[in-house]
């Protein structure tokens, strides 16, 4: 799966949505959760539609679901796994 990078906000849209879809109070105001959720489904992650501005139906994409399955504490990725170690850490000399 490609590295997806998600905000601090966009992680708590994207774990209300997993659990209770678009119901229920949300722990942000509005405009934050309005900002995530097109955020979210621009990455490819939910899909939401809204009425009058509040949040109506929003549900997990197939690759919301299968993100969340890989990555259940919802880590971003970081740069360590590709980097080699350099040779100015190496104790040996040429």
């Amino acid at each position: 799966m490609e590295r997806i990078h998600l905000t601090k906000k966009e992680k708590i849209v994207l774990r209300h949505v997993a659990e209770k879809g678009g119901e229920g109070p949300w722990e942000l105001p509005m405009l934050q959760v309005k900002c995530a959720l097109y955020l979210l489904e621009q990455k490819g992650l939910i899909y939401y539609i809204l009425n009058f501005d509040e949040a109506v139906d929003a549900r997990l994409t197939l690759c919301g679901r299968y993100y969340i399955e890989q990555n259940p504490k919802l880590k971003n990725p970081t740069l360590w796994g590709y980097i080699e170690p350099q040779d100015a850490f190496s104790t040996e000399r040429r």
